[in-house]
């Protein structure tokens, strides 16, 4: 992909420790001034890749992360509706996901109840 190292993230799991070195010496370069690209890029249908000894990871784009950004709700969870609480359960994202999980459950078990009432 080329550019901004900063922007890819190496796997910590994946790349071996020299790999995660180069990558560290990559961010110290790139912030200096250095803007030394990868000797290798290919593109295809349906891929790409640099060959850059970093390792493997995710590159995430700036336009990713501002949508990422824009994914996270402003408001506190309670005043989002279900299908809204669901994606942020399903995104597995740690006491957020739980406590999504926690208020969907109270509204689902209030409905129960409710209609327990006025059956």
């Amino acid at each position: 992909m080329g550019g901004d190292p900063r922007l890819f993230h190496p796997d910590p799991e994946m790349s071996s420790p020299e790999e995660i070195a180069n990558h560290a010496a990559a961010c110290q370069a790139w912030a200096r001034g250095d803007r030394t690209e990868p000797a290798t890029v290919i593109n295809g249908p349906g891929f790409h890749a640099s060959v850059r000894p970093l390792g493997i990871g995710v590159t995430v784009e700036p336009e990713q992360e501002a949508e990422e950004d824009e994914t996270e709700p402003d408001l506190p969870l309670e005043k989002l509706d279900d299908e809204e609480l669901y994606g942020i359960y399903l995104s597995n994202a740690g006491q957020q996901s739980e406590e999504a999980m926690r208020i969907l459950a109270q509204r689902h078990h209030a409905e129960l109840a409710y209609e327990d009432q006025h059956e």
